[in-house]
């Protein structure tokens, strides 16, 4: 049976203040409630902050980027194996070319100026219908026929490179083959007779990638056997 004169304890909150205890003694009716002193107990916001410094690895902040001077955003850009991915590089290197190789073909299958509608006398010289109009330019016309081509053929030859060994990848390289080949006769085709000599450029321009390729991958394998 529990005792009347015992003292009892009650525990007050307010306003999230730390709990006290206040000792009563019903047989003492002049005693005035005395607080007996309370631990120190941490809040849930400090045992979290406890918690992270104790866990700096959980709240570790992403590295920040160095901001990048007026003096160093171009080597800021090119290209850093420790920190490019070789699948980010081939991306990159895929849209750039495609992008070169789609306007090269349109603009050699459509030429500045646009093509002859009818065949016509003009003091003298006769235009052909359907032939290109800057063809009359001269050697402008041969000057941006070669360069056209030396562009469309180089973005090709990287695309090329870009997807070996990938699925489809002969597939691609036949598309590419012959989207090559529309390209050249395409060309030919707005070339007038007076300017079919031009011929040979357009030859050249197609080897020329190839044949650059073909050195650098020599000079390379040179330069690895004289490092040995």
């Amino acid at each position: 049976m529990a005792d009347r004169n015992a003292p009892s304890y009650v525990k007050l909150t307010k306003d999230q203040a730390p709990l006290q205890e206040i000792r009563i003694d019903p047989g003492n009716d002049n005693q005035q409630p005395s607080q007996v002193p309370q631990t120190n107990q941490p809040t849930s916001v400090e045992m979290a902050a406890q918690t992270n410094q104790s866990n700096p690895t959980e709240t570790a902040a992403q590295p920040i980027e160095p901001e990048v001077s007026r003096r160093n955003w171009i080597s800021y850009f090119q290209y850093k194996p420790e920190r490019d991915s070789a699948n980010d590089v081939r991306n990159a290197l895929l849209v750039v070319t495609a992008l070169i190789a789609a306007a090269t073909f349109q603009v050699g299958c459509n030429p500045p100026g646009g093509v002859w509608q009818e065949t016509q006398t003009v003091e003298g010289k006769t235009n052909y219908a359907g032939k290109a109009i800057m063809a009359s330019n001269g050697r402008a016309f041969t000057v941006f026929i070669f360069c056209n081509t030396f562009a469309f053929n180089s973005s090709v030859l990287v695309i090329i490179y870009l997807v070996y060994q990938f699925p489809f990848y002969l597939l691609t390289w036949m598309a590419l083959c012959g989207l090559t080949f529309t390209y050249a006769f395409s060309v030919t085709a707005l070339l007038p007779p007076e300017k079919s000599s031009d011929d040979k450029y357009l030859i050249m321009a197609s080897v020329l990638p190839w044949m650059l390729s073909i050195v650098q991958e020599l000079i390379k394998k040179c330069r690895a056997r004289a490092a040995r």
